[in-house]
């Protein structure tokens, strides 16, 4: 292993770094617990953008860290950087709270994620329900109002007139 205090340092950067875009991170996610929260799913789309951004910009942060762990002799990867901080404590701080911060990152984002997927599968409902109702002609077609009569969507103004059946003559 090399012990050039260059490869340290840029590792330390390194770090650095990464600590302070994980923390950019989780408050995206914590924002888009809020949206989530909030009922204001409109906003999903810039906190995704949001979050799209800051893991391309991890993305890159980490393949720096890779080549700093492999300048100083060690493996890429987190076992590389655990290696690397036993060996000088000076990085095992930061190398600690990035571990701390990623747990917490994947957590808020498996979270996030839940909520996402379950919306998604109550707005899929909704949608099938719409989708029945407005099934024109079928007779399954009709809805009730506030008194609890029953209106069919498939008449003009959606009636509350029973439909009658055609009859064929003959």
């Amino acid at each position: 292993m090399s012990d050039q205090p260059e490869a340290l340092q840029a590792l330390i950067n390194c770090l650095d770094t990464e600590v302070r875009l994980v923390g950019r991170f989780i408050d995206t996610l914590k924002s888009e617990a809020q949206i989530l929260e909030s009922g204001r799913p409109d906003e999903l789309v810039a906190s995704s953008q949001k979050k799209e951004q800051h893991a391309e910009q991890l993305g890159q942060a980490t393949q720096a860290r890779d080549q700093a762990l492999e300048a100083l002799g060690f493996s890429a990867g987190h076992a590389g950087l655990q290696a690397a901080a036993k060996a000088h404590p000076e990085a095992s701080t930061l190398a600690a709270r990035l571990t701390d911060l990623a747990l917490q990152a994947r957590s808020l984002n498996e979270t996030n994620g839940a909520s996402i997927g379950l919306l998604q599968r109550q707005n899929r409902q909704m949608l099938e329900v719409l989708q029945r109702l407005a099934n024109v002609g079928t007779g399954a077609s009709e809805v009730y109002d506030a008194s609890g009569k029953s209106k069919h969507l498939d008449t003009p103004g959606g009636s509350t007139q029973p439909r009658l059946k055609p009859v064929k003559a003959g």
